[in-house]
Parts: structure tokens; sequence; C-alpha cells
């Protein structure tokens, strides 16, 4: 059986001497690179040493000034982006109107984009500069060489940084511009947050009528008008008690001025949409009364006046207070067969209320007055704070819901109109006449008629709550709360149909017809630390162009390899032992095996020049050496290798 591997071998190209001796001598084939070769040097110079000239600075520079022209014009648009849309809060253009998630993916485009060019634009510049320091007759320290080189990185650059010297000047450039760019991809997104923008809509090009002049906001609680006013309209209002609380027409939820903890509730009473009147001296003309057409979505009322109110328990302020049952509180509801007990005491600027109500067993055997071991209890009570504030308030337009509260003044205690309540519950919670009779008095029965049902809602939803829903211990205590914020909300729609125009002026206000727009907002600070950190890097890397193309003296092209700039031009061979090339050099340094500590130390203090110096066939060849005056400076347009 033949073997493969013999086969293999016999298969081989047999020997031929003549083939080989037929082939050029190496001393021919390198002629161009060692003295007395046997091959033409003008021939095989143009064949295996390719020269190019140096270009010139405006064709070398053109890619770094058309970055530096970009960062210019990409730096403008992010901050005029950035600024009109997410700090600016006017009506946008239709072309910059976007979703909050888009605006905030175009500016995190937008930064990063600013952040590449400005980082290209210093590592070019940079780049450039150390080549032009170091064709300088006096040349450039070695290790500030290293420094501004685009290879070293920013560990290299915090390194040399720690070693004392003229190079920390750059490192120091180096690590800040690193921070710096770090910055600008950040800044503008760091604190994004999003936020429905009202902004006043006119039918008319002028906007004329975006603003309206109103009587808006509650003024002072008063019992003015009351004697003027039917009882069933009061009545009409006390309806709301119910689930006045959770009404968006009226409440809004603001932080506590004072209380604390879970029993604490702080509401914003704004006054309303229900009581905007337009401020023509009548009190009659509201703004949905078709005068304003238009697709505005919204409107805000600025700068009105209303009250916050805070609910706390007793126990947070008085603990182990009891009403007394003789001076503090009065029985309501006899007349129906039922009982209502109500308990207040004024307690410097704040009101502690309770009551309670008569058992569904004691209120079904007829027993609520005959049997008042029911009165030994307060089954509900709450503390009342007031404070008067200002604030500009948007409402929808379609459902007048509050939409959110957009600014509010600082919080002015408020005494609580204790009196004005107390004429309140004496309407509402008024004696029912045995006998109605319509044809006999007309506003009696209404006024009769309508306190029945808000005083049987109330206790039948009181005894409910007390009987059946022990746990949902907010059920009385919401009617409660409800019921003396009823009488504050509704005295200055009371007062209107007595006279507007003895309202405050703090009353007398502005009305927006306005559009929304849900958007992201950013602070201000940020787009100006975006754009003065994108101006500082693109001034210093045009400035050290500018200083480069100019002035500096001419120097070698060069690519974005910078290893590759550096090999070709550290050493030349077969020339003159006596250069100190800065291969040769750096090798006798033992660094061809060195660490950073070792380069460092090696390297400090010593100067690298650029320049040229002839070849072995009389080509100038650009050289990076050791020894000052070794090589020639560089000239535009000669041709160099």
């Amino acid at each position: 059986m033949e073997n493969p591997t013999s086969s293999a071998i016999n298969k081989l190209p047999e020997y031929e001497p003549d083939k080989i001796k037929s082939r050029p001598a190496f001393s021919t084939f390198s002629a161009a690179y060692y003295p007395g070769g046997n091959g033409s040097s003008s021939e095989l110079q143009n064949s295996f040493i390719p020269t190019s000239s140096l270009q010139r600075k405006r064709k070398r520079f053109a890619t770094t000034w058309s970055i530096a022209v970009l960062s210019v014009i990409a730096s403008a648009c992010a901050v005029f982006y950035s600024h009109r849309v997410m700090v600016n809060q006017n009506a946008l253009p239709s072309f910059l109107e976007s979703q909050p998630g888009t605006t905030v993916l175009v500016v995190n485009i937008l930064s990063h984009l600013v952040a590449f060019l400005c980082w290209s634009l210093f590592t070019d510049t940079m780049e450039a500069l150390r080549w032009a320091l170091a064709c300088r007759p006096q040349g450039i320290l070695l290790t500030s060489f290293l420094a501004m080189s685009r290879a070293t990185p920013i560990a290299g650059a915090i390194y040399l940084c720690l070693t004392k010297g003229a190079h920390q000047i750059w490192s120091i450039q180096r690590i800040s511009c690193h921070i710096a760019v770090s910055v600008l991809g950040l800044v503008l997104i760091t604190n994004v947050s999003y936020k429905t923008i009202y902004t006043p809509y006119s039918r008319d090009v002028d906007d004329t009528n975006a603003t309206q002049r109103v009587v808006a906001g509650l003024a002072p609680v008063s019992t003015y008008g009351l004697g003027y006013i039917s009882n069933a309209i009061i009545n009409a209002f006390a309806a709301y008690t119910i689930s006045f609380l959770t009404d968006p027409r009226f409440v809004a939820s603001v932080g506590p001025v004072q209380c604390n903890g879970t029993d604490c509730l702080s509401l914003f009473l704004p006054g309303g949409m229900d009581s905007v009147r337009y401020d023509d001296g009548s009190g009659n003309s509201s703004l949905f009364t078709g005068e304003f057409p238009g697709d505005y979505t919204t409107v805000v009322i600025n700068d009105a006046p209303g009250y916050q109110i805070e609910y706390s328990s007793i126990d947070s302020v008085a603990p182990g207070f009891e009403f007394n049952r003789e001076t503090d509180c009065q029985m309501y509801l006899q007349s129906l067969g039922d009982g209502i007990l109500l308990c207040m005491v004024e307690k410097g600027p704040q009101l502690l209320l309770g009551w309670t109500v008569c058992p569904m067993n004691t209120y079904l055997s007829n027993e609520c007055q005959s049997n008042l071991t029911w009165t030994e209890t307060i089954n509900w009570n709450t503390t009342v704070a007031m404070y008067s504030r200002k604030a500009s308030v948007a409402y929808d337009r379609q459902n007048i819901s509050i939409l959110s509260i957009e600014s509010i003044s600082e919080p002015i205690s408020y005494p609580v109109p204790v009196a004005a309540f107390q004429v309140f519950c004496s309407i509402v919670l008024a004696p029912i006449p045995t006998v109605l009779n319509m044809s006999a008095n007309s506003t009696a029965f209404d006024d009769s008629g309508t306190n029945i049902d808000v005083e049987y809602s109330i206790s039948l939803l009181l005894r409910l709550y007390e009987s059946q829903y022990q746990t949902y211990s907010d059920g009385g205590l919401s009617i409660l709360r409800g019921f003396i914020a009823v009488p504050f909300q509704f005295s200055t729609a009371l007062q209107q149909m007595g006279d507007i125009n003895l309202f405050p002026e703090d009353n007398h206000v502005t009305a927006s017809l306005s559009k929304a727009s849900y958007r992201a907002i950013i602070d201000s600070w940020t787009v100006w630390v975006f754009g003065g950190l994108a101006a500082l890097l693109t001034i210093w890397g045009v400035g050290c162009l500018c200083l480069i193309s100019f002035y500096a003296p001419s120097s070698p092209n060069t690519s974005q390899f910078p290893e590759i700039d550096i090999t070709s031009k550290g050493s030349i061979q077969f020339v003159d032992d006596s250069l100190d090339d800065l291969a040769k050099t750096t090798r006798s340094y033992g660094l061809g095996n060195g660490m950073s500590k070792e380069v460092v130390r090696a390297i400090r203090g010593k100067r690298v020049y650029c320049g040229a110096c002839p070849g072995p066939l009389g080509e100038k060849v650009i050289l990076l050496v050791m020894e000052k005056g070794q090589v020639d400076i560089l000239n535009q347009d000669e041709k160099y290798t």
C-alpha cells in the first residue's frame, strides 16, 4: 500500500536551480534602502519609496474647519430648540409641536451630536497642534506630545497629570474636555418634567380677546344678602355637602401648612367657574354665553383669591379634649323625630367641630329625643384651619373641572368664620313645620321642602355609616368636613346675587382663554450650561485652528491613525547612526517592554523634534528625533517620504 506522505512528497515540483538564479538578487530588490545595491536607484526609488507633497494648511485642515462650522450650527440648533420647546412656555408654532417623548428624543440626539462634534474638533485640533509644536526649532516636551495625542486615553492623561511639568497643562485640557463633553450629552435631559402648558388663544389675529377682565375667586365669607335670598337656594347649595370634598369643580389638593399625619387633609377652594362673571358691573354674564367662540380648551383664572382649608383630628391638636354638651353643642332635626348633635368650639385660629346622629335602632323606635344616651359619644370630629391664598387655576372648558393649580401665593392665616357657619346651620337645619301649604306661602313651602331633602339625606347617610359601615371612618367625617366647607364656597355666589360691585379689588382679575398642550419641561440653567460649554469648546478649537493655520510652522501630513503616524516617522535605517530618532532613543531607554511608570520616568524632560533629513537616496524623510538641530524645517508643497 502506498504511503500517503511519500505520495505527496513525490508530487512536489523538482528543484530547478536555473529558475532561482534568474530571480532578482536581494541586493537589487532593496537597492533603494541599502547603499551600494545593484539596481537603478532612481527607478527603484520611484517604484518602492512613494513620496507626497506637504499639503497646504487650508486643504489639510478643511475637514477640521468643517467640523467647527457644524459644531456651531448644531449647538445653535440645540440651544434654540431646547429653550423654545422645553423652557419657553409660549405657544409653539406648528412645526415645533410634538409629543413629549419625541421632544426629549430630539434634544437627546442634538445634545449627543454636539458632544460628538465638539470632541472631534478638540481631538483633531489637539493632534494638529502637537505636530505643529513639534515642528518648531525648540520642539516639544515628549510628555506633552503624548498628552496631546488622540491615541492617549483619558487614563493616560490622568497618569501624566500626576507628574509635574508643562505637560500638565495639556493633560488638564484633555481631562476637562472629556468631562465637558460628557456633560454636554447629559445636562439637557437630567431634570426633565412633564407638564400641561396653557397658552392664551383667540379667534382674532391680534389676540385681543384671549384675556378677559372678570370677577372671580372667593370673596371674604359674609352673611351679606341672606335676608334677600330664598332659603331654598341655600339649601340647594347645602346639597353639595355629600360629595363636596371630591368634587373637581370646586376642590383641589394642596400641601398642608401645619397639619400632618394620616388624618391630615389639606384642600384649596379657588372658587370654581360657577362664580366667574364678566367684569361689566352687572354680574349677570358668565364666560359661557357664546360671546367667546374658538377652539380654546381651557380657561385660566389668574391670581384670584381662594381659601385653603386644613382638617385634622382633635386629638392631634388638643389630646383628651371633650365638648361641653351644655355650652358647645346644639341639637337639630327634632321636628323630624330625628336628632343630630352638632358641637363646635373655637381654639385660637382653629375651629373644633364634631357631630353625632341618632342611631338606627333608636330612630326606628322613635326615641331620639326621649333617650339621649346616644349624645354621650361624638362619633366624628375634626379641626378646621383656614388660610387665604391667591392662585392661578386652569379649568376644563367642557366640564369646568379644575385641571391644575398653575401658581399659588404663600398662605395667610384666616380666622374661621364661625358666625357665618352658625347662620348657615340655622337655615339648613331649621325645624320643619308640621303642615306644609304651598298655596298659603309658596316661599315657606319651598324653603321647608328643600330643608327636608337636605336634613333627611344627611341624617340617613350618617346613620348608615354609623350602623352598617363602622370601619369606614371617613364616611361621616367626609360629610362633616364638606358641611362646614360648603358655606365658605358658596358665600361668594350668594353675595353676587346681592351686589357684585361690592367685591374687593382682589376679586377683579383676568381670565385667559387658552389651549392646553402636554409638554416636556427643563430648567433654563441646563440650556445655559449646555450652550456655554459648547461655545467654550468651539471657541477653543477655532482659536487653536487659527493659530495653527496662520502662525504655526508647517507640519507633516497626518491621518486619523496616530500609531501609524508615529511609526512611520519614528525611525530611519542605514543612514547615519548619529541620528537620535524616536524609535532608537526610546529603545535605548528600555521602553520596548516598559510600563507606564517606566515610560514617564524615562521621557520626563526630554524633547522631541519633527523635521526633515536626507534619506539613503537623497530623498527627504520626515523624522522625529530627540536631539535639537538634527532635522530641517518642513516646507509647504515639497515632497517628503
